[in-house]
């Protein structure tokens, strides 16, 4: 999980909702509660996410988690409720309120909070939200003075429970809270607050000798955040600034991404002359403190290219392979393949070797097939064996954002497989931007045109281990 650098201290929940609230759509809130011996709701716990999503998209999706709970039984529980709402993002200072107040209504049912302490503003969120993979969050928490465990009827739905297959009610609030031994928190409430900012880095551009700053970033976070760059040099044992580039985000060069996001970069030319032993730091900030930090020195930045990569460079050079992956007619032209979807394959058999993995291409041949236990027949379009984690991959590469039937056939190779005694895992390579798909409820593993720009990112500096991680998270 990524964390903001350094939030300040004295940040209100209402300070930090002024400075965020147009990056978002909705809030989904979330929580399990139990009917108590005062004949009242008391809650368990309550999680809270702000995200740029549609209140329709993100509504089909917990509906599909909720309905889960509706196949286990578990809802049938009398005394325990699972609840969720969808909110317009705007309801969130009045969430506080009520909050505040010693209980809210979540799907009509008012809840009271057990013991509440206090609200405040916090670097941990408490649970595992996928939007808090690749972005960092804020947690507006209200905490306890106790734990679930002080809920007279607590210990007899952990009984229940087990009727249903679930060890403890730990289960429970991970599976549908995503939140991890709960019931020992002293929390009754946690709202995730995503900073979204991600794959921020540092580059060197070896044709002009420059520094180069790269992000990705919310649109409605460009006029509010800014950027300061250092270039330091060693004095003594401390690194101390000797040039300084300070800019608002909305100052860089911005380049258009998806409706909600754009990739911003700024080229960096210090008076200075740059040597490998020479730190440069960057630093995002805005009013409610540093968002991000990077301090790195200029040697790391110099590309560091294995023997097979400046082989490989000796016929094709890594911006080609990139144009290949993202130019569609670029990449037939230049592989001489007819069918784009097979010079969009070739560009990423080529990127997988380089990254150091077995692959074996079946698209194209009569060999594409193999024959399920039943008789049917099921296709793959590469193979990738990884030697050193013996992890075996099976792939599907495709130009555009794969539909659900695309994502459940590869899901259903994966378990047919599995049912022959072989293990895989399916993996989906998009030759555009796949934000949607990756939230897939299958749990197949989708790389987009985003992820496979910072591989190549990666292996220009020599980084390979870097890219790799991207494949296996």
């Amino acid at each position: 999980m990524v964390s903001v650098y350094s939030l300040r201290h004295d940040i209100s929940p209402e300070a930090l909702w002024a400075e965020l609230k147009d990056c978002f759509r909705s809030l989904l809130l979330k929580a399990i509660a139990i009917h108590d011996e005062d004949n009242e709701w008391r809650n368990v716990l309550i999680t809270g996410l702000l995200t740029y999503e549609k209140p329709d998209s993100l509504r089909k999706e917990v509906e599909k988690d909720f309905s889960t709970l509706v196949e286990l039984g578990v809802t049938e529980l009398k005394n325990l409720a699972m609840l969720y709402d969808i909110r317009d993002s705007k309801e969130l200072p009045n969430v506080i309120r009520e909050l505040r107040s010693g209980g809210i209504t979540i799907s009509n049912q008012y809840i009271r909070l057990r013991n509440p302490e206090r609200i405040y503003v916090s670097y941990e969120t408490y649970f595992i939200y996928r939007d808090l993979h690749e972005y960092a969050g804020i947690g507006v928490i209200v905490s306890s003075k106790n734990n679930p465990h002080s809920l007279k009827a607590f210990r007899n739905i952990e009984e229940e429970l087990k009727s249903f297959g679930y060890n403890s009610i730990n289960e429970l609030g991970l599976q549908w809270l995503m939140v991890k031994d709960f019931s020992a928190l002293t929390l009754e409430a946690s709202i995730a607050i995503p900073i979204y900012l991600s794959n921020a880095r540092l580059e060197f551009n070896e044709r002009e000798g420059t520094i180069v700053f790269k992000a990705k970033v919310h649109k409605a976070l460009l006029p509010k955040i800014k950027l300061l760059i250092a270039l330091t040099k060693r004095y003594y044992d401390k690194f101390i600034p000797v040039e300084n580039i300070i800019k608002r985000f909305s100052e860089l060069a911005i380049h258009e991404y998806t409706e909600d996001f754009a990739i911003v970069e700024l080229e960096c030319r210090f008076k200075k002359i740059l040597r490998p032993e020479d730190h440069i730091r960057y630093r995002i900030f805005n009013p409610l403190g540093i968002l991000d930090q990077q301090d790195v020195s200029v040697e790391r930045l110099l590309p560091k290219v294995p023997n097979m990569l400046k082989l490989f460079s000796e016929f094709i050079s890594l911006d080609t392979l990139m144009r290949v992956l993202r130019e569609k007619k670029v990449g037939r032209d230049i592989s001489r393949i007819s069918r784009p979807e097979l010079a969009f394959q070739r560009a990423v058999a080529w990127l997988f070797t380089l990254l150091g993995y077995r692959v074996i291409e079946l698209e194209g041949t009569r060999f594409k097939e193999f024959t399920e236990l039943n008789g049917s027949r099921r296709e793959v379009d590469v193979i990738l064996y990884d030697e050193e984690n013996e992890r075996i991959y099976i792939v599907d590469c495709t130009i555009r954002a794969p539909e659900s039937k695309k994502i459940d056939d590869i899901a259903n190779a994966k378990e047919s497989l599995l049912r022959k005694g072989i293990n895989v895992e399916p993996l989906i390579v998009v030759g555009e931007i796949a934000s949607e798909t990756k939230k897939n409820t299958r749990r197949v593993k989708v790389l987009d045109l985003e992820d496979l720009e910072r591989i190549i990112s990666y292996l220009k500096q020599g980084d390979i281990s870097s890219a790799r991680e991207l494949i296996m998270l």
